[in-house]
C-alpha cells in the first residue's frame, strides 16, 4: 500500500500520547485506511515501556489491520533511529514515525523501513468514510481538543 500522509488528529494523537508518557517512551503500530492515509493507532496489550526503550509484541495485532509501520518517541530532543529502531522498522511497515521531546508538530521525524528520512504530509482529512470503525475515535480525539 502506497501511504500518502498521516491526519493531523492522529498526529496530534500522537504526540499528546508521548507527552503523557513522558518521561517513558511511547509506542505503538500505524494503521493507514485504504485510501494510503494514516489514521490510527494501535497500542498493544503487553508493549512495555521505559525511560531508555518501548517494545511492541507485533504478535498481538489483530487480524485485518493495515499495518503502515511504527510510532515511538524519544524523550529526548534527538529523534534518530537507534538500531534497535531500525530492526523494528525493517519487521512492521513502511513509514515509521519518532516523536522526540518536547512533543510538538515540529519534534518528530518520518523514516522508511531502512531508517531513512522520508517526508509524511500531514493532511487535515478524514480517514475514508467507507472505514467506519475510525469515526468514534476521531470523535473521542476532536472532543479532547476541543477542551483545549
Amino acid at each position: 500500500m502506497r501511504i500518502r500522509g498521516i491526519s493531523r488528529e492522529t498526529l496530534l494523537f500522537i504526540l499528546e500520547s508521548a507527552r503523557r508518557k513522558h518521561p517513558k517512551e511511547f509506542a505503538g503500530l500505524l494503521e493507514a485506511d485504504r485510501t494510503g492515509l494514516i489514521a490510527n493507532v494501535h497500542v498493544l496489550p503487553g508493549t512495555t515501556e521505559d525511560e531508555m526503550s518501548a517494545h511492541i509484541p507485533t504478535h498481538m495485532m489483530p487480524l485485518g489491520v493495515r499495518v503502515a509501520g511504527s510510532v515511538h518517541s524519544h524523550p529526548t530532543r534527538n529523534f534518530r533511529p537507534s538500531d534497535e529502531d531500525l530492526h523494528l522498522f525493517s519487521q512492521s511497515g513502511e513509514r515509521h514515525i519518532i516523536a522526540g521531546w518536547p512533543y510538538r508538530e515540529g519534534t518528530w521525524a518520518c523514516y522508511d523501513a531502512d531508517g531513512r528520512p522520508v517526508a509524511l504530509e500531514v493532511l487535515d482529512e478524514a480517514p475514508d468514510p467507507l472505514d467506519r470503525r475510525w469515526e468514534e475515535e476521531l470523535k473521542n480525539l476532536r472532543a479532547r481538543e476541543d477542551q483545549r
